[in-house]
């Protein structure tokens, strides 16, 4: 089995097809998710078309992982090799569970953690003493 730095194991490449919809097959409406990255992905049943966002040139990574799918756009592989993502962001199944699919809800989720360390404390400021 042949591994391409960048690409989980299993990682499947996904290529964006032209704007369209799938048609939805018998007893599976089609429901999508905008990413982080203003893709979109529209899921029907077990497929999913990839749509990417406005003006953006990018290739797709496919996975599934735990029968949870994956949809990773090539410019935030990076971000999440160095950990400055969260792979949750393109959990295209557990974004349709937590109900941040276009159609339910406007807002494209964000997740904020804090970092391992406290930050810092201020310096205080020096204050001028009269006598």
């Amino acid at each position: 089995m042949c591994h391409h730095p960048g690409r989980a194991p299993g990682a499947v490449p996904a290529y964006a097809e032209p704007r369209s919809t799938p048609e939805p097959t018998p007893g599976h409406q089609p429901k999508s998710v905008t990413l982080i990255t203003g893709d979109r992905v529209v899921v029907t049943g077990a497929a999913q078309h990839i749509e990417p966002g406005q003006d953006r040139q990018v290739s797709f990574t496919r996975q599934v992982i735990g029968g949870h799918v994956f949809v990773i756009p090539s410019d935030a592989q990076p971000l999440l090799d160095q950990g400055l993502l969260d792979r949750r962001l393109f959990d295209v199944t557990q974004l349709l569970a937590w109900r941040y699919d276009d159609a339910a809800t406007p807002d494209i989720p964000l997740i904020i953690r804090r970092s391992r360390s406290p930050p810092a404390p201020a310096s205080p400021k020096a204050c001028p003493v009269s006598a």
